[in-house]
């Protein structure tokens, strides 16, 4: 239920009548109890860009020239957990459960590769932050917006052209808007990315940091050994089949 409708989980878990009455007697949380991350970067950006979030959210509100009035959207906080300690912190993997056959998730969910840690995640763990932001596209395209962003000349000056053309609208910007920050995760999806595009540049982050603690990133695969290979949609279907 907190995977699927974290409204609705809330809403219930104030009158826990879904809960097991065995279960009733020591669960006294009448709040959200869960701290949810994701496995790649990917959606833990569109989050902090306000994408992935109901109600009001901040938006670069671009004005005639290009230039944001709200540069900056939100944080992406980087999280490695020794694989020692994961089976101690009950970490509950939405696309593990899917690839074992052990519940259904509709296709919304199941790209967020979502990973659920009971009671919150120790500080310790949290290695780093990154800032969200967007460019100033009242300026022209320079080498730096591709270290920085991973705009190549033609991305950014697509994007800008778009931008230019609402004049200053905000209603008109919500689409241009996802899809820059689309362009800034991954390059919308395509197989050729810069290294330098945000959810590359987070791992590189990751990387990094468990270098300084003398330890290599990698994953879990959907039996939790660790693997430098990403999970991925496509194998958790694959298995799912086979079960």
């Amino acid at each position: 239920m907190y995977v699927k409708s974290y409204t609705r989980f809330l809403e219930r878990l104030k009158d826990k009548t879904f809960l097991p009455k065995e279960a009733l007697e020591e669960f006294i949380a009448v709040a959200n109890p869960i701290a949810s991350a994701a496995e790649i970067p990917d959606h833990a950006i569109r989050y902090a860009a306000g994408l992935k979030i109901e109600g009001q959210v901040t938006r670069p509100e671009f004005d005639a020239t290009g230039k944001p009035k709200n540069p900056y959207l939100g944080k992406v906080y980087v999280i490695l957990v020794p694989q020692k300690d994961i089976e101690k912190m009950g970490l509950f993997r939405v696309l593990e459960a899917y690839a074992n056959n052990q519940m259904s998730v509709n296709c919304r969910i199941i790209y967020e590769c979502e990973a659920d840690f009971p009671g919150g995640i120790p500080g310790e763990y949290v290695v780093k932050e990154r800032v969200i932001r967007v460019p100033n596209f009242a300026h022209e395209w320079k080498k730096k917006h591709e270290l920085k962003y991973g705009l190549t000349t033609r991305m950014y000056n697509n994007i800008r052209k778009n931008i230019l053309s609402t004049k200053g609208d905000i209603a008109e910007q919500d689409e241009i808007y996802e899809k820059l920050i689309q362009q800034l995760i991954n390059h919308n999806y395509r197989q050729t990315q810069s290294p330098h595009t945000y959810s590359n540049q987070l791992l590189e982050v990751a990387r990094n940091e468990a270098w300084m603690r003398s330890a290599d990133l990698k994953h879990l695969d959907f039996k939790r050994i660790a693997t430098p290979e990403k999970p991925t949609v496509a194998e958790a279907k694959r298995l799912r089949l086979q079960k």
